[in-house]
């Protein structure tokens, strides 16, 4: 589905769950900052995609619990642009879980969407960041210090915590594997989103603008961190 026109020689960034939220106010800071932005959800129905329009070049659909729509994604980039030079795996969920009222579907599905997800669609995608002329190729994984196993201090949320926690490790082995793209896992806060109710330290548009300037700046020194989104090295 195509919105607005594609720039030339702009850099090329596809960012997962982009039709609200965190994933939206990145879509418009990399569009502010000229680049063309392809941006998926799970829903492309105009509603629930009229903002995302405004800003991407392209809005595809992707349902990252769902293998077979993962596969599909780089023939459905290439409808719109020949190569990318970013991808931000942004999607993502959070179920609220306490010890006493654990069970098995609500923990592996927050592992598939949260950890499993990011980790297939960066190989689907990874011959399309490769055909980039581009040398500062990336993958970003929006994570959580909630993942952080020295920084739990507070317990709880069980399966949100293990699954950015096994997201922090796939990054860690990616940037092992995948030496010509810098991977960095990148943790946004507290923020006001519809996943918080609202609630948090900052709204969505400070955030994206604080998580673009480490995006854009990253090196590839920087490859498996794990980044705050001001820019200094998370505990793992």
């Amino acid at each position: 589905m195509a919105a607005v026109t594609l720039r030339s020689n702009a850099l090329n960034v596809l960012i997962t769950g982009a039709n609200r939220g965190i994933g939206l106010s990145l879509a418009k800071q990399f569009y502010n900052n000229g680049y063309n932005v392809i941006g998926t959800s799970r829903n492309t129905d105009a509603a629930t995609i009229a903002d995302l329009s405004a800003v991407a070049v392209a809005v595809v659909p992707l349902d990252v619990a769902d293998e077979a729509s993962i596969s599909a994604l780089p023939d459905r980039v290439r409808a719109y642009v020949p190569h990318l030079d970013v991808v931000v795996n942004n999607a993502g969920m959070y179920l609220q879980d306490k010890i006493g009222a654990l069970n098995a579907t609500d923990l592996l599905t927050q592992f598939r969407v949260n950890s499993v997800a990011p980790l297939l669609v960066a190989q689907a995608l990874l011959p399309t960041l490769r055909a980039s002329p581009n040398a500062a190729k990336k993958v970003v994984h929006i994570t959580s210090r909630m993942g952080s196993i020295a920084d739990n201090t507070s317990g709880g949320s069980y399966g949100y915590r293990a699954s950015k926690c096994a997201l922090n490790m796939l990054n860690a082995s990616l940037a092992q594997d995948v030496k010509d793209v810098t991977c960095i896992a990148l943790h946004p806060g507290y923020i006001q989103t519809r996943m918080t109710s609202g609630s948090g330290e900052m709204d969505a548009d400070e955030c994206a603008r604080r998580l673009f300037k480490v995006i854009h700046e990253a090196t590839p020194a920087q490859t498996g961190q794990f980044l705050h989104r001001d820019g200094q090295v998370l505990p793992w």
